[in-house]
């Protein structure tokens, strides 16, 4: 089990979410795969990795990027000005999309079977509104802003 001043396991940690933000940007060719630029921005140890994503050839279009114990997920850079602002926007996206999603199993009578292979979306809606939660609150607690680990 990793800690938090576990420096190398961090930097491994981070190094790994860095790569799938990149390939998270190149598979819906926002950016070029081998023009992805990414640094990192703000880390909740071991649970949530933000970075800033630009292409090599595209300096001024940036992305804000999100992984971890939460879905990779990205957002124009020009929706939020700094890291935090960043995070509660995921935030009230999730809790939104979550709401929205649920809505998907209105059609299931209240006791029926949900039929084979069908996807939950009560349950995928419930959870994606957990994560927004869960961020929020890291974005809320200043502790988590004074103290953030450096990569």
């Amino acid at each position: 089990m990793s800690t938090p001043n576990d420096k190398e396991a961090l930097r491994t940690w981070a190094t790994d979410l860095l790569r799938k933000m990149g390939e998270h940007l190149a598979s819906r060719a926002l950016i070029g795969r081998d023009q992805v630029k990414l640094e990192a921005r703000w880390n909740y140890p071991f649970r949530v990795l933000l970075a800033e994503a630009w292409g090599a050839n595209t300096p001024n279009e940036r992305f804000w990027v999100i992984a971890g114990d939460v879905p990779t997920d990205h957002v124009e850079s020009k929706l939020a000005p700094d890291a935090r602002a960043a995070l509660k926007h995921f935030a009230l996206r999730w809790q939104l999309q979550g709401a929205r999603v649920k809505s998907g199993d209105r059609d299931l009578a209240s006791g029926t079977a949900r039929p084979e292979g069908r996807v939950d979306w009560t349950e995928f809606g419930d959870s994606l509104a957990l994560r927004a939660e869960f961020l929020y609150a890291l974005v809320d607690d200043d502790r988590n802003w004074a103290a953030t680990t450096k990569l």
